[in-house]
């Protein structure tokens, strides 16, 4: 590692800032696989978002205006960057260590088939980068602008010149940790685990038989795509969208298109007519999981007086009035407003404005008897924190 002295603060406190010598060492760990994953992924992959964080005294955010973007594409694409790369700074002094060998053929190769390749596709690109700074944070995010469109094999980019820029930002002084942003993927499959035990394919409510069948699950959004294959039931024919109820479908039994159907009739979606609670239907006896950013459990539409606070430690206490089971992952609480808070009191929420005596109220979810099992992944800072999404 290198030792740098930083001049003193108006207290004249001295810091210092110590730095990998290899600059490799600034890349969160996975980073370098990750990109590899993307490249390599069945799945057509834009260029990857870079996170950089800087150290303290960074003369590169300097108040609130940031000038160094051509300065950086400058370096990123100069023979400079490539000379203080470690790896082609030590030549072949260490070639008889194996491993050192490997390390070192690796990154030059990056460097020579990416940024430094014939075809300079990759340097046309990164001179096209955009850069976001966040000067409360002291970070800065990379990526090309929304204008250039086409995944990375369409742009004639290659997975050496991702490399060569993880690279070059690490050789930069300023520069403390690099990672890659991975792209949001909707994976519903890791979700049944998640909220049935956190352990990775274990899902012990479908080994007991409990995985929905002769339920009806109610929801309201944006919209369904009816023919998607996890819907799709040909030998039933058509969905039908005028609310008209059809429990001989495999998927969706009915379907009201309120917003976008013109063939919607009115004749149910009455406001204040709720058939299914007319016959029982409201979620009692029930138990819904969730995982969101949190819940707020001193919240009245989910409060217990009775039994007193939540347990967050995930044990299953089902005398509670509505928040049976807590797994405190990433904390024991929502942000304001959060978006958990809301999710949960959608589906299931029930007012009991003293913790106890339940009344009705404009914030009633949709299942207001059933209680709930929850997953908190979610930080103060509104992001999402569960091992399988970052």
């Amino acid at each position: 590692q290198g030792l740098a002295l930083l001049p003193p603060d108006e207290n004249d406190v001295y810091k210092y800032k110590i730095l990998p010598v290899i600059p490799q060492a600034k890349m969160v760990g996975g980073t370098v696989t990750t990109l590899k994953d993307m490249f390599e992924s069945d799945e057509e992959q834009k260029f990857p978002k870079v996170f950089i964080d800087f150290c303290e005294e960074s003369s590169l955010l300097q108040g609130n205006t940031f000038d160094s973007a051509s300065d950086i594409i400058n370096f990123l694409t100069s023979e400079e960057m490539s000379e203080k790369s470690f790896w082609t700074f030590i030549g072949n002094k260490y070639d008889n260590i194996k491993s050192v060998k490997i390390a070192k053929d690796y990154w030059v190769s990056a460097l020579e088939n990416g940024v430094n390749a014939a075809d300079e596709a990759c340097k046309s690109l990164i001179n096209e980068l955009k850069f976001e700074p966040n000067f409360d944070e002291g970070s800065l995010t990379v990526s090309i602008p929304d204008d250039i469109v086409g995944t990375a094999n369409e742009l004639g980019v290659t997975p050496e010149c991702g490399l060569s820029l993880l690279l070059g930002l690490s050789v930069l002084n300023d520069v403390c940790t690099i990672e890659i942003i991975k792209p949001i993927k909707n994976l519903n499959v890791n979700a049944q685990w998640l909220v049935q035990s956190g352990i990775q394919d274990e899902r012990p409510w479908f080994d007991m038989g409990l995985d929905g069948t002769e339920q009806v699950v109610s929801c309201s959004d944006t919209g369904v795509d009816v023919d998607n294959c996890y819907f799709w039931d040909k030998k039933n024919g058509p969905i039908n969208t005028k609310n008209e109820l059809d429990m001989n479908q495999r998927k969706i039994v009915q379907y009201d298109g309120f917003s976008d159907s013109s063939d919607y009739a009115g004749t149910n979606g009455i406001q204040d007519e709720r058939p299914w609670f007319d016959m029982g239907l409201d979620g009692t006896d029930q138990v819904v999981s969730c995982s969101d950013t949190g819940v707020d459990v001193d919240n009245c539409y989910f409060w217990d007086s009775n039994i007193g606070p939540i347990n967050t430690n995930n044990e299953l206490d089902m005398n509670q009035r509505k928040v049976v089971q807590y797994d405190a992952y990433s904390d024991s609480t929502d942000y304001e407003l959060g978006h958990g808070t809301h999710v949960a009191g959608t589906i299931l929420g029930k007012k009991a404005a003293d913790g106890i005596n339940e009344s009705s109220g404009l914030a009633d979810g949709v299942a207001p008897g059933a209680k709930l099992a929850f997953l908190d992944i979610g930080d103060s800072g509104e992001f999402l924190s569960y091992c399988v999404l970052c």
